[in-house]
């Protein structure tokens, strides 16, 4: 009983401290213009407006000779709650022109701060699935949430939370009905990966890998051949009859959208797209040399799985080396996400826009890549005590407070602001050094002497060199006193969210530090 109330504790704790920093690093409204456009498609659900509006005025011809929005509804459906509640109060106070705003605004505080705290609830759980003992869990969550782009799709709000969400989920309920036999652990399983499918159409992968996972477990149980064929078969046909209603519902949400079952949008798009511009290649939009986008997802300057997620390599370095300290369970769950990361980079490696421009990092690759991240520092405290060399000890630490320090910098401005300058300059960045030199640069008024103004002002966006933070990004729309207000409650904030998480650490170390054995080794 002891232990099943420090287990929830912990799981609190985990909760409401995602939540208060995800509330204070949101921008006050949906910061990307891919969360604006999904916005769109969910006043479409209810209100029947159009998919596509100013200012964003086209996308893909359907039926009728109407724009319809290309991607997935998942991302949509997730607002339409907060959009079904905002919606009436908005227009029964009549705040003037700001009611657009002050509605995007209240959607995004009451959406995404909840979805990713509960995500970060899950990662903890997951982590005591994989058998890592509680306190590994929750700094592996913690880790997640602070050393990882986890963070900063936090607060730009595109798909990316939300997938990242469905595939811990899945992993997450298939891997109690592993445990359990319940089957409602297999239908939360099953059906946030459905979700995910809706956001996205490969995220079909993620479901694939969640099966696997579940199938060398079956097959790796000690009982009878005639068994595990009857569970195999019992587990593959339970999940295929909860997975198809989503591929029906796609599928129908394609055909509404453009008359067919069978296509795929990217295929719609391709055609449109040649027709307005014969000059594309035939491929497009696959028309990448294959070797140039899968390098690009490892080595590219700007859009490097390493330098967004640096905790990639210390998993990749300590489960290695350190394997035989970990359940398998743990080793299946890194090398299914290896998979999963190497599939979706193949996958998009022939993508005109691989890159994934605007967005922090190659925005179609970096849920496996958070994916992969998520057992690093859960094993780093795990074998520390064998570590015997200082030099080691310190360029794992080394590679945890550089992740942590590389999302703070994420976070601090728009996402967009270094694109702006690699356009404008073309000169490619590597993307983590270039935030810190315009973090520096705007900090101490250099900016412009330093030459690292490519014009945001004569473009009107005057927001690249704020702030990203609400209380800095709504200057000008509130009153001066309340602006001034809100600024300070946000440091007062911000120092109460760094005081709990260094006494959090605090407390772990003078409780756990120097085991004399391995937890749950």
């Amino acid at each position: 009983m002891k232990s099943f109330d420090l287990t929830r504790k912990k799981a609190h704790f985990v909760f409401f401290i995602t939540l208060f920093a995800c509330f204070l690093i949101n921008s006050g409204s949906l910061s990307s213009s891919d969360a604006l456009k999904r916005l769109q498609v969910t006043h479409w659900i209810w209100l029947n407006t159009p998919q596509v509006a100013p200012p964003f005025g086209r996308d893909i011809t359907g039926l009728h000779g109407k724009q319809y929005a290309q991607w997935g509804i998942g991302q949509s459906l997730l607002m339409l709650p907060a959009d079904v509640i905002t919606h009436p109060l908005i227009i029964r106070f009549h705040p003037g022109p700001l009611r657009d705003s002050l509605q995007v605004g209240l959607i995004s505080y009451l959406t995404f701060p909840l979805l990713n705290a509960v995500t970060a609830v899950l990662v903890y759980f997951l982590l005591l699935e994989l058998r890592f003992t509680a306190t590994e869990s929750v700094l592996g969550a913690i880790a997640i949430v602070f050393a990882t782009s986890f963070l900063v799709y936090a607060q730009i709000q595109q798909e990316m939370s939300l997938m990242f969400f469905a595939l811990i989920g899945g992993f997450l309920g298939n891997i109690l009905w592993l445990r359990t036999g319940k089957f409602y652990h297999l239908c939360f399983g099953v059906l946030v990966l459905g979700w995910g499918f809706l956001v996205r159409v490969p995220c079909i992968f993620d479901a694939f890998t969640v099966a696997v996972f579940v199938m060398v477990s079956i097959i790796s149980r000690e009982r009878g051949n005639g068994e595990k064929i009857k569970a195999l078969f019992k587990y593959v046909l339970t999940f295929g009859a909860l997975y198809a209603p989503f591929i029906l519902a796609d599928r129908l949400y394609q055909w509404i959208r453009f008359g067919s079952f069978t296509t795929t949008y990217f295929a719609i798009q391709q055609a449109q797209a040649r027709a307005a511009n014969p000059s594309l290649p035939p491929s497009f939009p696959y028309s990448t040399p294959f070797y140039h986008g899968f390098l690009g997802f490892l080595f590219s300057p700007a859009k490097s799985i390493f330098l967004c997620n640096p905790l990639i390599i210390l998993a990749i370095v300590l489960v290695v080396k350190y394997r035989k300290t970990l359940d398998r369970y743990a080793i299946q769950f890194f090398l299914l996400s290896c998979f999963l990361l190497l599939a979706d980079m193949s996958f998009y490696a022939r993508f005109a826009y691989w890159y994934g421009d605007s967005a922090w990092g190659p925005r179609y690759v970096i849920v496996p890549s958070q994916l992969l991240s998520v057992i690093a520092v859960p094993v780093l405290i795990r074998i520390y005590p064998l570590i015997r060399n200082r030099l080691e000890k310190s360029f794992y630490w080394a590679l945890v407070v550089c992740s942590c320090a590389f999302q703070f910098l994420s976070v601090l401005y728009d996402e967009n602001l270094e694109i702006f300058q690699r356009n404008d300059f073309h000169v490619k960045y590597v993307i983590v050094w270039q935030r810190l030199v315009n973090t520096v640069a705007l900090a101490t008024g250099k900016f412009q002497a330093w030459g690292l103004d490519p014009g945001f002002v004569k473009q009107g966006n005057v927001k690249l060199m704020q702030l990203a933070f609400m209380p800095w990004r709504t200057e000008g729309q509130l009153p001066r006193h309340l602006t001034s207000i809100l600024q300070v409650g946000w440091v007062l904030g911000f120092c109460l969210l760094f005081l709990a998480l260094v006494a959090f650490l605090i407390q772990i170390r003078n409780k756990y530090s120097r085991p004399t054995s391995i937890p749950g080794a």
